[in-house]
């Protein structure tokens, strides 16, 4: 027969405001009576949690009040992506209707738009004879 093997004995628990609760059995009572229990214990965990928000949320406000201006928004898009189209859009420049299934350019960034491949080579025609 194999001698019985105990399982080791787990690690103890980290502190709690139920520990000061088990080891103190009138301060149970007193919870249970509606009256405070281990309130030292129970203060300290809420000064710290408050403490600890009150922090983060003064190093945020700060942090936000010191950034620079967000650039407006322009009204150009910054780039355009040859793509084919998986819904019927209209053409941002000339308002032609670009059927699904159909080559053509997305805008990348804002406004959504989308270009005619006739648009978006009179685009790039214009941008060579620019320089």
């Amino acid at each position: 027969m194999e001698p019985d093997v105990q399982p080791p004995e787990p690690p103890p628990l980290p502190h709690t405001a139920a520990d000061g609760i088990a080891r103190n059995p009138a301060a149970g009572a007193a919870r249970r009576s509606g009256g405070p229990a281990e309130p030292n214990v129970v203060s300290t965990h809420i000064d710290d949690t408050f403490g600890l928000i009150e922090g983060l949320v003064a190093e945020n406000v700060e942090l936000a009040c010191n950034l620079p201006p967000s650039p407006q928004p322009s009204a150009q898009p910054f780039a355009w992506q040859e793509a084919v189209l998986n819904v019927a859009l209209r053409c941002w420049k000339c308002d032609a209707q670009l059927s699904r299934g159909r080559r053509a350019a997305v805008s990348i960034g804002l406004p959504r738009a989308c270009l005619c491949l006739a648009c978006l080579r009179a685009l790039e025609a214009q941008a060579c004879e620019e320089g």
